[in-house]
């Protein structure tokens, strides 16, 4: 894998993101590709007190250089197409609505990873 796409957003937390629980819902999303043509796609979510957390937390998995390269923001953009290729439309608008998805993982300290590989 030799391209990386991707950018960090930081924006201010609004209102929205603190419907459930005290931490802010962050997602991130990365498009890597490869010389051979081959895509890796990943979405992280997690629930931090700030935006740096939340890229410290996706570092633990991916690794500093690439959670550096990914695009992270406040909320989830319902639609990002790698939000939209990994969760699909009715997860994505749930995740953006509820700021967890069933069982309330994300709530108590846990993280959603979705990896995704073609070609």
């Amino acid at each position: 894998m030799n391209e990386i796409t991707g950018s960090i957003h930081a924006a201010s937390h609004s209102a929205e993101l603190l419907v459930r629980g005290d931490r802010p819902l962050y997602t991130a999303t990365l498009r890597m590709t490869g010389r051979d043509g081959s895509c890796l796609e990943f979405f992280h979510a997690c629930r931090t007190g700030t935006i740096a957390e939340a890229i410290a937390r996706l570092g633990a998995r991916v690794g500093a250089g690439m959670a550096a390269a990914a695009n992270v923001r406040p909320g989830v953009d319902v639609r990002d197409p790698i939000v939209v290729a990994l969760l699909g439309t009715v997860l994505a608008a749930r995740l953006a609505e509820d700021g967890d998805l069933g069982g309330s993982a994300l709530l108590h300290s846990g993280d959603l990873h979705i990896v995704q590989r073609r070609g």
